[in-house]
């Protein structure tokens, strides 16, 4: 049985034992996925993309770039930006009960900053889970001289692009000042560089999740990002808040790789597991027989 069959069957509501037997076959049978990521700093191109040509951002720049990862570092909810209506508004106002997708663009970049949101929204639009009833999304640009006109006009345009109008309050798209910028990439380990030659900026290519707290949970860096991965770091970042209790039985059953930024299937963990639930089953199965055979016996004497 396939990942697939078994989101079906748990988006469905379907009952218990099938689901269990379910995940154990998946946990058996179903290999790790493989995810089009890199390692944090670097930069993906699929078959549809092409490198940024090399004259444009010069190795000096280039060389300040990537992600450093500050898993479990606290994201300060205090700094203010303008979101895209032009209200001022603090980073606390998306958290505190969902788990919270933080990404750093700039809406005028001409190379990595399109694809990336593209990945992201292509990846969110195929989850069960839905922006502002699970999780935020929260976009923010590294670029001081973008305002909340072009913020808007993007937003707008992705959530057309994606059919994603009628779920517009679950995503934010922030602009600000520098003095909020910088502390905010810092924070999130985000390693940008301007280069005034070409007034572009260098920048990693992903995104952090976030737990509701406004903690680091995970990191996943690239262009494209498979529905399984997030659903496993949306768990993982939402720390029991989402999700399904076979939700987070199947997330034991992973395991984050933190260079890739992807979820692997742990063998042992998903045998143990899997061990455990057919004890279960068995233990379950042997209390309805004894049962049985009880009422059988019962009747059989009232017959006499």
């Amino acid at each position: 049985m396939s990942c697939s069959m078994l989101n079906q069957l748990i988006r469905k509501g379907a009952a218990l034992k099938v689901l269990l037997g379910a995940v154990i076959l998946t946990l058996m049978m179903t290999p790790a996925s493989a995810g089009n990521f890199v390692e944090p700093g670097g930069s993906f191109y699929g078959e549809e993309l092409r490198p940024p040509e090399s004259n444009q951002l010069g190795t000096e720049v280039l060389n300040k770039v990537g992600w450093t990862q500050n898993l479990d570092k606290q994201i300060p909810l205090d700094l203010t930006f303008k979101d895209e209506d032009g209200n001022t508004v603090k980073l606390q106002k998306y958290f505190g009960e969902k788990p919270v997708l933080m990404e750093m663009v700039y809406f005028y970049c001409p190379m990595l900053c399109g694809e990336v949101m593209k990945g992201t929204f292509r990846g969110l639009k195929d989850l069960a889970f839905r922006p502002g009833r699970d999780y935020q999304l929260v976009v923010v640009s590294i670029n001081p001289k973008e305002g909340p006109d072009i913020a808007k006009t993007k937003k707008l345009a992705y959530l057309k692009e994606f059919g994603m109008e009628k779920e517009a309050a679950g995503i934010h798209f922030l602009t600000g000042e520098n003095t909020n910028i910088k502390p905010l990439a810092k924070a999130l380990g985000f390693d940008y560089s301007y280069d005034p030659k070409t007034d572009q900026y260098a920048h990693p290519a992903g995104f952090v999740l976030a737990t509701p707290e406004g903690r680091i949970a995970r990191y996943m860096s690239g262009v494209l990002f498979e529905p399984k991965d997030l659903r496993l770091g949306f768990l993982e970042a939402g720390r029991g808040k989402i999700g399904s209790p076979l939700d987070l039985i199947v997330l034991k059953c992973y395991h984050y790789d933190g260079q890739s930024g992807k979820y692997t299937l742990d063998v042992m963990d998903s045998l143990r597991i899997g061990g455990l639930i057919t004890i279960i089953l068995i233990g379950l199965m042997m209390v309805a027989l004894v049962r049985r055979d009880i009422a059988r016996t019962k009747s059989q004497q009232e017959k006499l």
